[in-house]
């Protein structure tokens, strides 16, 4: 049930709170259109593709057992509508079970899988502005990920394409 909600949150970026309210009623042909609860007064809408892929994980949900009148998208083990801290609790007791890591050696959270999206949206070559759409940000959010994470990750490779290139000349 935990890796059900890992997976979602790696196919849509959404963020916890987002990710256990979700519902059927919220999910399109062709599109997740959700008003994100962080949002407060602003109301940010999240609207986040539904891929194929994404649309196959959501098939598979469907068949989760519930209770009657859960309509949430992801459910415990008692078909029940996930609560924030039971989520978090069970997703950290995962990740202590698997010890489950950043490079550095600091402990994973749910987060990093939003931060992991969203450079994958970037690294697919989507606009500051597209991102934002779907991740329920502002482009200059977006443009603040892309600098931190995606350009500089490319000028090292390319530095590291040069320097081997370089290396095998004779």
């Amino acid at each position: 049930h935990v890796a059900d909600g890992m997976r979602l949150a790696a196919m849509t970026g959404l963020r916890r709170a987002d990710l256990i309210a979700l519902t059927w009623a919220e999910i399109e042909t062709f599109r997740i259109k959700r008003v994100t609860l962080k949002s407060g007064r602003r109301r940010k809408r999240a609207i986040v593709p539904v891929t194929p892929q994404l649309r196959t994980l959501l098939d598979e949900l469907k068949t989760r057992p519930r209770a009657a009148g859960v309509t949430t998208v992801l459910v415990n083990s008692r078909g029940q509508s996930w609560s924030e801290d039971g989520f978090s609790h069970r997703f950290n007791a995962v990740r202590d079970a698997l010890d489950i890591r950043h490079t550095d050696g600091r402990r994973k959270h749910l987060h990093d899988v939003r931060g992991t999206y969203a450079t994958r949206l970037v690294q697919l070559g989507l606009s500051d502005q597209e991102v934002g759409d779907i991740m329920g940000w502002s482009a200059q959010e977006v443009s603040g990920i892309r600098k931190l994470y995606v350009e500089d990750d490319t000028a090292v490779q390319a530095i590291i394409r040069r320097l081997t290139e370089t290396e095998a000349r004779p």
